[in-house]
């Protein structure tokens, strides 16, 4: 064939092979492909395996950013950048480099990062939160403790647990030989290796050595930057939070972002769907889960991280509705407690043969809209009865209407490589007519695609600050047993890629965990434990400060010679006895 044949043809045959690739899609067998072929309303996949442990039904969101904080992602390697509303979850390691500082709200408590600070999640479910302070500071406000619920903060001298709600610090020094700890408001206990005791309100500890064989105790200090940083997001979640407030009245408590709706929207009740959040300033072509990106985040999946400071809770719970010309969000029963979900919305095909699973927009597409009121979303992730009920609280689960899809511009399309990729959908995103959405066809809360080692933390090619290699290798004290490390990406692929878009079950996770022979955690030393219930403990011995020890000598001597003014009064010949 001539070179100008070549060129003339290339292009049809390009485009041919394209459409036979994507018209493939249409027959992979429905074991590879994802499980949403079922409706929404179709619960996936039947009963599970009574060893099957439940997805948490909370996160931590990074709610707070302020200078360079660095990521890295359960089962990765590599760092990237945190964004806000990113969800942090069990295994993720956090990193706040010099003149920065992260908030990571978990609705019923707040942990604040100050600079070149080092936290990892080691253990985070519905009712263990352990986390591992290897280098820095943070302040920690306790607002709720449900009963049963533990909070335990490891550091390389001593295990925290707090004990009530509260307002609590801890801080290691440079060389990480000493821990200290301090209590605004609250109690906690603090274990080592040699002994455990209390901590109560407007106490300070300290404790050195590797075995933690040095204690100290002494008085709260002044407050300093950091502590004022921490009081200014306590004075402002308590404002948004406070009677006077709007929000409260119609948002569940521990709804994790609700505080936020505060500020950037405004809210009325609707005759008929009760009370409705409308954001106060968007784009002219704004729809729900169209700024911002998607990220690869286990044990969910698929899940949507929103550019908006608001757009935490209004992504993870309620319903979206078109009302009056705009978006308006509902937020769900005020009594039911929230169950964090990692997008409600619904993925669709373009309608055509060869595009059941998507979108043809030059390329394949992948097209999604927003769940609309009283529709029920199916999670694409093993879940609980419970869990199940109170995220479809108040709604018909045989429901198979899907309304928002008939509203024009409702639906986003991007093409395969920018969902995959993590990549900004309101640049990349293609536009969708109105006739071509109507016919689409619903396929289920999850697309058919397999993550790569990019969708586990979007943007790793952009400069993230990295911590010390001597931090990251930092041995702890803890008073319970971790989590097991994430098995790295790297092995989870191959299940991921025979069935694209499904998280893998804990099942699978435990056989990939003995196929690699993982060996055992050895950055965590188990603390000694029952030694405050089963002998008496002496507390520390103050330390006291030059200022202290001068005005206690002043008191002892002046003490000292009233007593003895008045020995001498009594033995004066005036006051003999006659």
């Amino acid at each position: 064939m001539s070179r100008v044949a070549l060129k003339t043809y290339l292009p049809a045959i390009g485009a041919s092979l394209a459409m036979l690739v994507i018209a493939a899609c249409e027959f992979i067998p429905l074991t590879r492909s994802l499980n949403v072929r079922p409706r929404a309303t179709e619960a996936w996949p039947g009963p599970p395996a009574p060893q099957v442990l439940w997805p948490p039904s909370r996160v931590f969101r990074a709610s707070y950013l302020e200078g360079a904080v660095s990521l890295q992602a359960a089962g990765t390697g590599n760092r990237s950048r945190v964004e806000l509303n990113r969800p942090i979850v069990e295994g993720d390691a956090l990193w706040s480099d010099t003149a920065s500082r992260v908030e990571l709200d978990l609705g019923s408590a707040a942990i604040r990062m100050d600079s070149r600070t080092s936290l990892s999640l080691l253990k985070f479910n519905d009712r263990v939160i352990q986390a591992k302070l290897a280098a820095g500071a943070i302040g920690v406000t306790l607002r709720r403790r449900s009963p049963g619920e533990v909070f335990e903060i490891d550091t390389p001298n001593v295990a925290v647990t707090l004990l009530n709600a509260g307002q609590y610090r801890l801080d290691i020094d440079r060389s990480m030989d000493t821990t200290f700890f301090t209590v605004r408001t609250g109690d906690a206990q603090v274990s080592g290796t040699h002994r455990d005791f209390d901590v109560h309100a407007a106490q300070q500890i300290n404790v050195s050595g590797p075995d933690a064989v040095e204690y100290g105790l002494r008085s709260v200090s002044a407050p300093d930057k950091f502590d004022d940083f921490c009081d200014s997001r306590d004075r402002r979640e308590e404002r948004l939070i406070s009677g006077e407030s709007v929000s409260p009245k119609y948002v569940a408590p521990d709804m994790i972002g609700s505080a936020d709706l505060e500020e950037f929207g405004t809210w009325h009740v609707n005759p008929v769907r009760g009370a409705v959040w409308t954001p106060s300033i968007v784009p002219a072509d704004w729809a729900p889960y169209r700024f911002g990106h998607w990220a690869w985040i286990e044990p969910w999946g698929w899940t949507w991280i929103d550019n908006a400071p608001w757009g935490f809770a209004t992504s993870h719970y309620g319903r979206w509705l078109f009302l009056n010309g705009c978006w308006s969000w509902m937020p769900g029963p005020r009594d039911v407690q929230p169950v964090y979900a990692p997008a409600l919305a619904i993925f669709a095909g373009g309608g055509a043969r060869g595009f059941h699973y998507f979108y043809w927009i030059g390329s394949a597409g992948v097209a999604w809209f927003p769940i609309g009121p009283g529709e029920p979303y199916a999670p694409p992730y093993r879940y609980s009865p419970d869990d199940l009920s109170r995220l479809n609280a108040g709604i018909d689960l045989s429901r198979q209407s899907h309304a928002n899809l008939s509203v024009d511009g409702a639906l986003t399309a991007v093409a395969r490589e920018v969902f995959v990729h993590g990549q900004s959908v309101e640049v990349a995103r293609v536009a969708v007519a109105a006739r071509k959405a109507s016919v689409a066809l619903v396929n289920g809360t999850t697309p058919p695609l397999a993550p790569i080692a990019e969708s586990l933390a979007p943007g790793r090619h952009l400069y993230v600050p990295v911590p010390p290699e001597a931090i990251s290798g930092t041995t702890v004290v803890g008073h319970r047993d971790p989590a097991p490390r994430p098995v790295p990406f790297r092995q989870r692929q191959p299940l991921l890629d025979a069935h694209p878009g499904r998280p893998l079950e804990q099942s699978e996770i435990e056989t990939l965990r003995k196929a690699i022979d993982e060996p055992e955690r050895t950055d965590v030393r188990r603390a000694r434990l029952g030694v405050a219930e089963r002998e008496a403990i002496t507390p520390p011995e103050p330390v006291r400060t030059k200022e202290e020890i001068e005005r206690l000598r002043i008191a002892d001597f002046e003490r000292l010679r009233a007593i003895q003014n008045e020995l001498h009064s009594m033995r004066s010949p005036a006051n003999a006895r006659p």
